[in-house]
């Protein structure tokens, strides 16, 4: 019986993801897809090695696999704001490539390495993710949420793959790695399809900006700003909201609504933190279900078709936030006010 290992088996999966999200997602193909490749390349190589190895492979593999924490970072990063990967990001990558050229004269600790990058870019995707106060720029607002939940996840997911490059250093240690196809086998079932899955979350929440403007001068790093200068935002938010109603726009971000204001993206999500005491997800999210609670008074329209009309992407944030502002679910609102005895 044919028997195919654990790591071409994921890599065939990873192919056929790409494929779906390449036919479902074009938009989104150039980071997902990247990111699905890099981990066939990944689990292809692993897979290979267990057949034979060579110098070349030895190589490459240690590249690939410091990659990959990288490129999650990367993907992430442009979901806070359009921008390129600093060259100190590619320092690791470098010095990992020469540590694999010279591997002929000396062993190099790839395992212990590898660990403390993961650790260190896991660390730093959920400390970015707990940030409260920070609204990422080009995610969707209804998809906030779930966003940083996201972005926790491959974090957890990163430090949970340096226990495993950390328990293949330590099998090699006091077992001559008999052990590690194993720990590999665990690793490409958990690790990688549950970081890709995540990367690929993000990605469809992260929207492109569709206008060419130009990048507005980001102002100081504050907490707070003026009481003008918060009447001033304010006054300007509620006029788009009210007059424009850009909150129907089921893809508005808040770099879309700075770009609109012709405001910082610090300032304005400053100025509604202070003025309304919830984030600017909220306060659209706000709108939104007001108009909804017209609609399902006055329309007579299904619950679904009307929370694409106000600008929800899923049902579920629909209900969730429907709930938080009213206290109770769309469909028992409609019928407390076409039955108020009831």
């Amino acid at each position: 019986m044919l028997a195919i290992p654990v790591p071409f088996v994921a890599s065939i999966l990873y192919i056929m993801l790409a494929v779906i999200v390449l036919i479902l997602r074009p938009d989104q193909k150039r980071m997902a897809i990247g990111f699905l490749c890099l981990c066939a390349m990944m689990t292809t190589i692993v897979g290979i090695r267990w057949s034979f190895d060579s110098y070349i492979l030895q190589f490459i593999q240690p590249v690939l696999a410091a990659s990959i924490p990288i490129s999650a970072w990367y993907y992430f990063s442009q979901a806070e704001k359009e921008k390129t990967l600093s060259k100190l990001h590619f320092l690791p990558l470098v010095i990992i490539a020469f540590a694999s050229v010279t591997s002929l004269y000396w062993l190099p600790p790839f395992d212990f390495a590898l660990s403390f990058l993961y650790l260190g870019y896991g660390s730093a995707l959920i400390y970015s993710s707990l940030r409260t106060k920070h609204i990422p720029e080009n995610v969707r607002l209804t998809d906030l949420g779930w966003a940083k939940n996201s972005k926790r996840i491959a974090g957890f997911m990163l430090i949970f793959s340096a226990g495993i490059d950390l328990a293949i250093a330590i099998d090699f240690s006091i077992n001559s790695g008999k052990s590690v196809p194993y720990i590999l086998s665990i690793g490409h079932i958990i690790l990688l399809p549950c970081l890709a899955l995540n990367v690929i979350l993000i990605c469809h929440a992260t929207q492109r900006p569709r206008d060419k403007k130009q990048n507005l001068e980001i102002s100081p790093d504050k907490d707070e700003i003026s009481d003008k200068e918060i009447q001033e935002v304010i006054s300007k938010f509620i006029s788009l909201m009210e007059d424009k109603k850009v909150y129907l726009d089921p893809d508005l971000t808040l770099g879309r609504l700075s770009r609109k204001l012709g405001i910082p993206t610090r300032d304005l999500s400053n100025a509604i933190n202070q003025f309304y005491g919830q984030n600017i997800s909220k306060v659209v999210n706000e709108y939104r279900i007001k108009d909804a609670m017209n609609l399902l008074t006055s329309a007579d329209q299904s619950v679904t078709s009307i929370f694409l009309q106000v600008g929800f992407n899923t049902k579920s944030n629909f209900n969730r936030e429907f709930q938080r502002i009213t206290g109770s679910t769309p469909s028992d609102f409609r019928q407390n006010q076409t039955n108020p005895a009831s």
